[in-house]
């Protein structure tokens, strides 16, 4: 009977060290500094924004883009709330996991960009609260853009931003005290409008900014984003920017991810040669790995065949660019 006992005793034991080890592993959490790390290389996928991104998903898409050698994916979501989306939504988030990319869950916010009413910030903040909610005892791999790409009308209402990042952040931290949550500025998440930011009184530490350049491309007119030859007034543009940000970082002690930027004029038609777009983006990805700012690139659509689920052979020496530059 006492072998019995003891059997018994180391038994329990055992489980109670197997259960300690799962719930220690699922309080994993990640310091920004950790996370900014972690996310390397990273690209914009369309697995949970639009009818036909969605239809041609496939769970071994987070597979090949890991293989590839993406080290995380910018989920854009921009639809309300339903329990379709939010099915969409977890499927992904779990397939990313299961293949080692970290999945950024990124709300468009649309219609609050659009009319920055105080019923429009209640209904993003509604749909963060679910989302969080939803979401809140996945790993902290798993974090959160509150909106993608400050626009439109809220783009003269920086207080409106900041009063919708306090209190979605808020919001949040109530089931998800500790994830890493994106804030961004406005002007299309301009770096050189980070400095408007207010950090929310609740980010508690687990808070990362997000901006970006170029999210269309670069332009071969436009004097803002003008790119032809790599010219030493083209790459100032560039190097201005990410001056700023890194700047701002430094002197905010917030790190700082780039959500997108293009290598090609992609949604104009693109009058960038392969060659062309190589040149910018050696000289776009050696900068940032310069400055250690983690990035990801617009957009999955543009190097993969998503009904085929295999990349695009005309843009695989760009992509290996991109890749292999900050792999270094």
């Amino acid at each position: 009977m006492k072998n019995k006992k003891y059997i018994s005793i180391i038994i329990g034991g055992i489980i109670a060290i197997i259960i300690g080890g799962i719930v220690a592993i699922s309080k994993k959490t990640y310091s920004p500094q950790e996370y900014h790390k972690m996310l390397g290389i990273g690209i914009d996928v369309d697995w949970a924004k639009t009818k036909k991104g969605i239809a041609s998903y496939s769970s071994k898409d987070p597979q090949i883009f890991k293989k590839r050698g993406f080290s995380h994916v910018r989920i854009r979501v921009k639809d309300d709330i339903s329990n379709d989306l939010l099915d969409q939504l977890e499927k992904v988030v779990k397939d990313c996991l299961d293949a080692g990319l970290i999945p950024i869950i990124s709300y468009k916010a649309e219609k609050f960009k659009i009319h920055p009413t105080k019923k429009e910030e209640t209904k993003a903040i509604e749909w963060w609260n679910t989302v969080a909610t939803r979401f809140a005892h996945f790993p902290a791999e798993l974090s959160f853009e509150l909106m993608i790409e400050p626009s439109d009308a809220i783009n003269k209402h920086p207080n409106i931003l900041n009063d919708y990042y306090e209190k979605a952040v808020t919001q949040i931290r109530q089931t998800n005290p500790n994830r890493i949550l994106f804030i961004s500025p406005i002007i299309r998440s301009a770096p050189e409008n980070l400095h408007l930011l207010k950090i929310p009184s609740h980010a508690n530490g687990f808070l990362m900014a997000e901006w970006h350049f170029y999210a269309s491309g670069p332009s071969k007119t436009n004097p803002k984003k003008l790119w032809t030859t790599g010219k030493t007034a083209e790459k100032e543009i560039l190097i201005t920017k990410f001056t700023t940000a890194k700047n701002w970082e430094e002197k905010t002690g917030i790190k700082t991810w780039v959500g997108e930027w293009m290598p090609g004029n992609y949604n104009k038609g693109n009058n960038y040669s392969i060659k062309e777009q190589i040149t910018f983006a050696t000289f776009v990805t050696k900068k940032l790995f310069a400055y250690n700012i983690p990035f990801a690139v617009s957009t999955d659509t543009k190097f993969y065949e998503r009904e085929t689920h295999q990349w695009k052979p005309e843009m695989q020496k760009l992509l290996d660019v991109i890749i292999e530059n900050n792999a270094k």
